[in-house]
């Protein structure tokens, strides 16, 4: 890659990171200046406050020193990802793991700031909730779908063409 082209690159992904970390922390700044936060939005929507200590299903869910191990845990997986991004050619992988990556950090800053990270998306159908979450979650599951299903199309065409 040259120079030119691993500049434009670099843009990309910080601009893509710096986005998504932006609109993560906006929202979450504005939900919690509405405190008490319990709001029927839509018949299937919600928006309600909840600390989330662990990470999905509820796996590490404990303040303390569960937080140090997950910020730990992050971190290596965000710098992982960052060193695949830069060996990565396919524009479009690296733009979806650079969302995955601000989501990633979005996350990280609740966990550092406030030991917990703010989820307010509370959707639902009839009884049945789907664990309440925020938009780095929705950029991080964005961003894992589009690799996994990318990657599924490129292996069957590269199956089709021999």
């Amino acid at each position: 890659m040259t120079g030119s082209l691993a500049g434009k690159k670099l843009v990309r992904v910080i601009h893509m990171i710096m986005f998504t970390v932006f609109f993560d922390q906006l929202s979450k700044h504005c939900i919690l200046g509405l405190r008490n936060l319990n709001m029927d939005m839509l018949p299937i929507l919600n928006m309600k406050i909840v600390w989330n200590y662990g990470v999905s299903f509820g796996f590490f869910n404990n303040p303390g020193q569960d937080q140090m191990l997950l910020c730990g845990i992050s971190i290596f997986a965000i710098i992982l990802l960052l060193l695949w991004m830069w060996n990565e050619e396919d524009e479009e992988y690296v733009v979806v793991g650079a969302m995955i990556v601000g989501g990633a950090c979005g996350n990280l800053i609740d966990r550092i700031i406030h030991g917990a990270v703010l989820d307010f998306i509370d959707f639902h159908i009839l009884d049945y909730h789907y664990p309440t979450f925020n938009w780095a979650d929705v950029f991080i599951v964005i961003g894992a779908i589009r690799i996994i299903y990318r990657s599924y199309c490129m292996s069957a065409k590269d199956l089709t063409d021999v």
